[in-house]
């Protein structure tokens, strides 16, 4: 016979049990009323709603660092599958022709437009996060501060860029009518 019987969600102790009984199950039904209304039932239950609360930040930067890592690893497999071919063909005495030897040069990085077209890309970043902090504000007055702030970064950075592409453009055409 139990002592503590749940029924609908509701618990309840045996009305027919000697006192000490009745006593022992109340005290029992009060401890597990209070270890429920201290828990968190996110997902279902407490311990898959604090693995979720876990799991999907984690998961979050993981993918981040994915992001980030895969295509450097990749770049220097590829670099390091280059080498190890110019190597062999070395080692085997083959010549090298001069077009591969060029095509190997490290490249110029910069472009004259690659500083214009990151410029704009910022400032415009930069102008889309002050809008989404227009949009929220409407709901919280509180955000737009912050995200005004935020969106300053992007958008400073975006008009460095696009002053060295007009003084770059200046200074190539000053080199040109020299």
């Amino acid at each position: 016979m139990s002592l503590i019987t749940i029924t609908d969600g509701a618990i309840q102790t045996d009305p027919t049990a000697t006192p000490a009984a009745a006593e022992a199950a109340e005290a029992t039904r009060a401890a597990v009323i209070a270890a429920l209304e201290n828990t968190s039932y996110v997902g279902g239950t407490s311990i898959m709603g604090e693995l979720v609360a876990l799991l999907v930040p984690l998961a979050f930067f993981v993918m981040i660092g994915f992001i980030v890592i895969m295509p450097m690893v990749i770049g220097l497999k590829k670099h390091k599958d280059v080498q190890t071919t110019i190597r062999h063909a070395i080692e085997h005495g083959t010549e090298l022709p001069p077009e591969f030897i060029s095509a190997m040069a490290p490249k110029e990085f910069r472009t004259p437009t690659q500083d214009l077209r990151r410029g704009l890309i910022l400032i415009g970043a930069g102008v889309g996060i002050a809008l989404l902090s227009l949009g929220i504000s409407l709901e919280d007055g509180e955000v737009i501060g912050p995200l005004l702030g935020i969106a300053a970064i992007p958008a400073m950075i975006g008009i460095a860029h696009t002053l060295l592409w007009a003084i770059n453009r200046k200074k190539d055409q000053v080199d040109l009518v020299e």
